[in-house]
């Protein structure tokens, strides 16, 4: 049941888990099957969600506000929200209810991509280009009346096609990039239970979209990848830099391993503010390539 797992992520002390100090690594598989729901969300929209899924107990107040609060949306929401004090990126998709239901439902899905994130931020980025590079080579991504589609050597960008607006992609996961490598490690599908006229047959459209949301008028901080250098970037109150998860808004969920809580708890070096300005002479870093060879055609 979702609302257990729900529960869960409020309610289960640190102490109640164990985690070893040398934990295996990520694995690329592990990688592809958690990121593949969100990899073809557009770039604002999929820095808000990586962002978020660090702080699991706040996304299950928000989904349980939002259920009590159907309908509620732009400055109406924002206001009745002010008071929160959630996190921004949190707070941001309160205006998409097909997102949040995303994440109500599959709750354990949520806690394992966010300590993906705290873990590996730059492999999970990696992987976000890998699955959109076999996404152009299968022909499931492509501009559309909701978004444009760019490439710029291996890079593939999705921004909204009107920059006001943020329609979120409805797809299946396990057919979107070509057959699935891995047959007994499908990725997570999912659809909405209630499909209104604008998400609907996925299967032969390939991505359909749910209703178009504005996305500031409820967190007023924007948040998306810095594809060059693999890294979350964030802008609020004026300031622009790198993303930094906020330890005050994880609550009581523990920290995946014992590096990350070294980084994040009280005597570590993590830092409160969740923007941290980027160092000058920044460099990137080695792009992985897709597992095909596509032939993308530049989108405008």
């Amino acid at each position: 049941m979702a609302w257990v797992a729900l529960a869960w992520f409020c309610s289960v002390p640190a102490s109640a888990l164990v985690y070893a100090d040398r934990p295996a690594p990520v694995s690329q598989d592990d990688l592809d099957r958690l990121v593949a729901p969100i990899a073809l969300y557009p770039d604002p929209l999929l820095g808000h969600v990586l962002a978020a899924s660090t702080y699991p107990a706040e996304v299950g107040d928000a989904v349980r506000f939002m259920e009590e609060h159907d309908g509620l949306r732009g400055q109406e929401l924002a206001m009745e929200i002010r008071n929160k004090g959630w996190e921004p990126n949190v707070a941001a998709l309160l205006q998409f209810p097909t997102v949040l239901a995303l994440m109500r439902d599959n709750a354990d899905w949520v806690r394992q991509l966010g300590d993906l994130v705290l873990r590996e931020e730059t492999a999970v980025l990696d992987t976000v280009q890998t699955l959109r590079g076999l996404a152009l080579a299968q022909g499931s991504l492509r501009t559309s009346r909701q978004q444009s589609v760019y490439t710029s050597g291996d890079i593939v960008t999705i921004l909204p096609a009107n920059p006001r607006d943020i329609c979120v992609p409805v797809y299946d996961a396990s057919t979107v990039y070509g057959a699935w490598w891995l047959p007994d490690k499908p990725p997570l599908s999912w659809r909405p239970k209630r499909q209104g006229p604008r998400v609907h047959d996925m299967l032969s459209a390939g991505i359909s979209f749910a209703p178009c949301n504005t996305l500031a008028a409820a967190s007023y901080v924007s948040t998306s990848p810095d594809w060059e250098n693999r890294r979350l970037s964030m802008t609020g109150r004026g300031v622009t830099g790198i993303w930094e998860h906020d330890r005050t808004h994880r609550r009581d969920v523990p920290y995946p391993t014992a590096a990350v809580r070294a980084r994040f708890e009280p005597n570590g070096p993590g830092t409160d503010s969740g923007i941290r300005r980027a160092p000058k002479g920044a460099s990137g870093v080695t792009i992985i390539r897709p597992k095909t060879d596509p032939q993308p055609e530049e989108s405008r």
